[in-house]
């Protein structure tokens, strides 16, 4: 019965103890995002390619109709066999996408055969790069 009593005193003390005092804590404010920039905004294309610079760099490979873009090279096996490399990355590390679907050919694989895309066909060519 004694420990009990005992018990129920230091619950009580405890709880009077921590109502009384206030602590007062800094705020920090927490950003992750340091250019102040919505999160719309950081998620743009690189570099959007319209029907005017495709006609003028109008090629069956995909690669060479990039090849100018800083950044951009052509990994090119032939004159019609050119897959994009952006940044020193090529194959599976590039995603070539077609009106928001991924295209699953063999040229990822290897560098001799030709994206799956008719670029001659196309209005507009983005270019993302990062996480986007």
């Amino acid at each position: 019965m004694k420990n009990i009593l005992v018990c129920i005193f230091f619950v009580f003390t405890a709880y009077a103890y921590a109502k009384d005092s206030n602590i007062a804590i800094q705020e920090i404010p927490v950003t992750a995002n340091p250019l102040q920039v919505n999160s719309n905004d950081m998620v743009k294309p690189t570099r959007i390619i319209g029907s005017k610079e495709l006609m003028q760099n109008s090629s069956a490979s995909l690669g060479r109709n990039l090849k100018n873009i800083p950044g951009v090279s052509n990994s090119s096996w032939g004159e019609n066999v050119g897959r994009p490399v952006i940044r020193g990355m090529d194959g599976n590390r590039i995603k070539i996408l077609n009106n928001g679907l991924e295209v699953n050919d063999v040229s990822a694989m290897s560098g001799d055969h030709p994206v799956g895309i008719d670029t001659l066909s196309a209005s507009h060519i983005e270019i993302i790069k990062g996480p986007a």
